[in-house]
């Protein structure tokens, strides 16, 4: 995903300093979810591509040691749109209020994670990518319409 982007761009995708390329690995041998993590730089601006965010967490560390290795800016690219409620189908989410993007902003987002901006696919654009109309898929993660009913109060406070 990110390669495309930086070709579209025409975005030339330069090393990660050797800092931050063995934080990001310590990061993924640990278990943390940055491995769809692609970063492009000039040394000084980065634009950062990843699959999703959910709680912000990661993405909140990685921002930082951008930043302590000398990034100016950074710009964080998300290839689906916001995630904002749990999956009762066996996805393991939290409850909605561990959730970074509901009821915020992507201002209010950038702050939080401390990158300079932040951007996300939109509904539209992820259907555009897929080739499929969403209306016959279940995107209650991102919309909060599941497919079935969901017993009332299941996802309120249950970790799904």
């Amino acid at each position: 995903m990110g390669r495309q982007i930086a070709k579209r761009l025409g975005v030339v995708d330069r090393p990660v300093e050797p800092y931050l390329y063995n934080a990001l690995r310590s990061l993924r041998h640990r278990g943390q979810e940055s491995a769809g993590i692609t970063i492009f730089n000039d040394r000084k601006r980065v634009v950062m591509v990843d699959d999703s965010i959910v709680r912000g967490t990661t993405m909140r560390r990685i921002v930082r040691m951008l930043r302590n290795s000398g990034t100016t800016e950074v710009h964080v690219r998300i290839g689906v749109p916001h995630i904002i409620a749990p999956c009762p189908f066996g996805i393991d989410m939290k409850t909605r209020d561990q959730f970074l993007a509901r009821g915020r902003s992507d201002e209010e987002i950038s702050k939080i994670i401390g990158s300079d901006t932040v951007g996300y696919l939109s509904l539209k654009g992820l259907e555009e990518a897929i080739g499929i109309k969403l209306g016959g898929l279940c995107c209650g993660c991102l919309t909060e319409e599941y497919p079935v009913d969901i017993p009332e109060g299941h996802l309120k406070d249950k970790i799904c």
